[in-house]
């Protein structure tokens, strides 16, 4: 929270989550780079894969709901299903 406040994460790199295209930091000042791509935290790299297209499919049926209020930038944020 601090780096946050303090505008340390204007200045470090980011990589991509691309099933839920978001960014996330590769470095944070006092945190282990480890936990913060979601992948490496957990033992089971395809447990992961599968748990994660299960939230994404999730957010895409529960978003159906209100997609047709939603923005053209809400709307790019979504999860990318292959």
């Amino acid at each position: 929270m601090n780096a946050i406040h303090e505008g340390v994460l204007n200045n470090v790199e980011y990589a991509k989550l691309p099933l839920f295209n978001l960014n996330y930091p590769t470095s944070i000042p006092g945190v282990d780079p480890n936990i913060l791509n979601p992948e490496n935290t957990w033992v089971n790299k395809e447990e992961y894969k599968l748990y994660s297209n299960k939230v994404a499919h999730m957010f895409k049926k529960n978003f159906a709901r209100f997609e047709h209020e939603a923005s053209d930038t809400v709307k790019s944020g979504a999860p990318v299903i292959e």
